[in-house]
């Protein structure tokens, strides 16, 4: 049995718009650099393919949505497109890809030990695997659709227990507020 939780942020709704400036801002920041081949999980409605599409060879996309993945193919078909529930990230080979990203989709994955392993595992050596999540201690209500939200010490310890180079940054503004 699989377990898994999703919630697909729209940019049409707008009780969605505060979720979607913050997966856009994601995307704004990462998008120059993004290089080669790149995977992006858990695309949504995929409305940052075409950010991330300026400046690579190839753009792979996973989503457990056939809807939104057939939308991504009739608007980007060069897109590779991959339908399935994650993690394991099935029918991907060991390091297949210069730049993964994955915006705030682990809170919904139970197996996060996992899900950061197949990252680990997909990426090419020197790789970039940018991931973002809500900050529990910064968030004013809790999302139903979520397993978990991770605090900055959390996170740390998860990606600290499979990467050996990496960097976590949070939200200069909203630290700011707080």
């Amino acid at each position: 049995m699989i377990s898994y939780s999703t919630k697909i942020t729209s940019s049409h709704i707008k009780s969605d718009n505060a979720l979607f400036q913050r997966t856009l801002k994601a995307y704004s920041i990462t998008t120059n650099k993004t290089y080669g081949d790149v995977l992006e999980i858990g695309c949504g409605e995929g409305y940052g393919i075409s950010l991330i599409n300026k400046n690579i060879n190839y753009l792979t996309v996973i989503d457990k949505s056939k809807k939104v993945l057939n939308n991504i193919k009739k608007k980007h078909p060069t897109t590779n497109i991959l339908c399935q529930n994650i993690p394991p990230l099935s029918n991907l080979k060991d390091n297949s890809f210069d730049v993964i990203i994955s915006f705030q989709v682990i809170e919904h994955i139970k197996d996060v030990k996992c899900f950061i392993k197949e990252i680990y595992r997909i990426l090419k050596p020197n790789g970039k695997a940018y991931i973002t999540t809500p900050n529990a201690t910064k968030t004013i209500a809790r999302n139903p659709w979520h397993y978990k939200e991770y605090n900055f010490t959390e996170i740390t310890n998860l990606i600290k227990n499979t990467f050996a180079n990496y960097t976590i940054e949070g939200n200069k503004k909203t630290d700011a507020y707080y």
